[in-house]
């Protein structure tokens, strides 16, 4: 009787055992088939080490427990590899590629003890399998931890990936910012000064961006002494001026030299480009993109207060701007992480608000000594309230400036007149007019009725070369018909009045 349930209880073993056994032997063949057609490389060691395990396990007829629990872990991996190349094309993504090679050389291990085991076994064919039973066992367990350990670091990764995904994300959202403001934004046309043009005023601001010595006699300079020394700079000048261009010029210079921290073109004609409250946040944003421990900071400042950025723009920059500055220099030793730097702000004339405005200018003066290591760079009209603001008696001396109509007509005319000479010479030759023309008195005509305005020199130029009506002798030969002996802003109104009367010639003299 007892040796009838023996019997009955070894055969319940067996075929639990042999169920198991094919579990593992379904799993293993899905496995292999999946792998295979995606190319996983060392699969192979794989599938050896799992075929020579169940060869194993079917002469043993034990470990069925742990046995059910490595074909289920064999089949979770096999969905893994299977989810994660779907987005790729079926190409293994790097990372999980990495944590394949992994697995697969704790596999090559593993398999070199099974391998023992199958030798002895071919040798002593009389050996009972069932004796090593306790070593199948931890074959078994070591390819079922290996999975599991593959399968861990999967989760780390992604929870990894998950919480860097998120740091950018809050990064990114801190400080509303104005996208279109940047000196090359899409937002109209990037237009720098013509090479050969500007360079003495060019030239001295560049000194004062890169805070070098100037000589107290420099030629043709209109720049105050005090400009070489102050973190703040203000260019200034009539509509026409040359002003835009000149900003951008000097953005895009620092930027190609690594010096530009951030740029702000205010814009009358868009809301985001207008608005005074956007200046500073759209600043520490940039700066935040450029110098990450300075975005840090600003994003410890607005988790702790988040309606901060939509503040007074003098408490926008006293927590957004000098705070951050601060905190780094205290972090460094009285040093500062960000190198010298400057930040263009170009035409704050044209905000809709002009108290934010003045504010604006209050808070850079104020604080100019604090400023280090950034320069701002304003260029604006002299607008009342601006010149209001710069004259304050106790901000008179934290401040350089340039003033655009105090550069001699001397300095301005020569580059006006090679202005108008390569526009030229690139209308002749894209609308095929004879290399003889223009006249060259045309050109220096053209030059002194510009009386330092740079607007009406390129108007000029546009209104010539204009593609669509195609005769630039003509029109040439019509704007100079105008009378010279007005004022300047008088002829460029003349100049207009002759575009709009080209432009629609139907309009009546009312």
């Amino acid at each position: 009787m007892r040796r009838l349930k023996k019997t009955q209880q070894s055969s319940e073993t067996k075929d639990a055992a042999n169920t198991a056994a094919g579990a593992l032997k379904q799993a293993l063949e899905i496995f292999s088939g999946v792998a295979s057609n995606l190319g996983v490389p060392g699969v192979q060691i794989g599938v050896s080490v799992l075929s020579t395990l169940l060869d194993l396990v079917q002469k043993s007829h034990a470990n069925t427990e742990s046995i059910n629990d490595l074909a289920e872990k064999v089949g979770d991996l096999t969905t893994v590899i299977g989810e994660c190349t779907k987005p790729h094309g079926q190409n293994i993504p790097g990372p999980m590629q990495a944590r394949l090679d992994r697995l697969f050389t704790s596999w090559k291990a593993i398999d070199d003890k099974a391998q023992i085991l199958e030798s002895r076994r071919r040798i002593q064919r009389e050996l009972d399998i069932s004796g090593e039973a306790d070593k199948i066992a931890g074959i078994v367990k070591d390819l079922s931890w290996s999975i599991q350990c593959f399968m861990l670091e999967g989760t780390v990764a992604v929870e990894s990936t998950l919480n860097r995904l998120e740091s950018r994300l809050e990064v990114k959202s801190l400080p509303p910012f104005a996208a279109l403001a940047r000196f090359d934004s899409s937002r109209e046309e990037c237009t720098t000064c013509l090479e050969g043009t500007r360079t003495g005023i060019l030239e001295d601001i560049y000194t004062w961006a890169t805070n070098q010595h100037v000589p107290d006699d420099t030629a043709n300079s209109a720049t105050q002494p005090a400009s070489h020394q102050s973190n703040v700079f203000w260019l200034n000048g009539q509509p026409g001026s040359g002003k835009t261009t000149i900003a951008r010029t000097v953005a895009s210079r620092c930027h190609a030299e690594g010096i530009l921290g951030a740029s702000f073109f205010c814009s009358r004609s868009d809301a985001e480009c207008n608005n005074a409250s956007l200046i500073f946040t759209t600043i520490a944003y940039q700066l935040g993109l450029l110098f990450p421990s300075y975005g840090d900071r600003v994003s410890e400042i607005l988790k702790k207060d988040p309606l901060l950025a939509h503040s007074a723009v003098t408490r926008q920059f006293e927590e957004l701007i000098i705070q951050p500055l601060a905190h780094l220099r205290d972090l460094h030793n009285d040093g500062s992480p960000i190198p010298p730097c400057v930040v263009v702000i170009d035409a704050l004339d044209e905000c809709r608000d002009p108290k934010a405005t003045s504010a604006i200018l209050s808070s850079l003066l104020k604080h100019a000594d604090k400023l280090s290591p950034l320069r701002f760079f304003v260029a604006s009209r002299p607008e009342r309230h601006i010149i209001a603001t710069f004259n304050f008696p106790g901000y008179r001396n934290a401040f350089g400036q340039l003033p655009l109509h105090e550069v001699e007509l001397e300095v301005v005319t020569p580059d006006i007149n090679h202005y108008i000479t390569v526009s030229f010479s690139k209308i002749a030759e894209s609308l095929r007019v004879p290399k003889s023309w223009p006249n060259k008195l045309h050109v220096e005509k053209l030059g002194l009725r510009s009386n330092g305005l740079f607007i009406f020199a390129a108007t000029a130029v546009k209104y010539v070369g204009d593609p669509v009506y195609g005769d630039p002798v003509g029109r040439l030969e019509r704007l100079m018909s105008a009378t010279a002996e007005a004022g300047p802003h008088q002829l460029l109104d003349e100049l207009y009045l002759q575009v709009l009367e080209t432009a629609f010639p139907d309009m009546s003299d009312d």
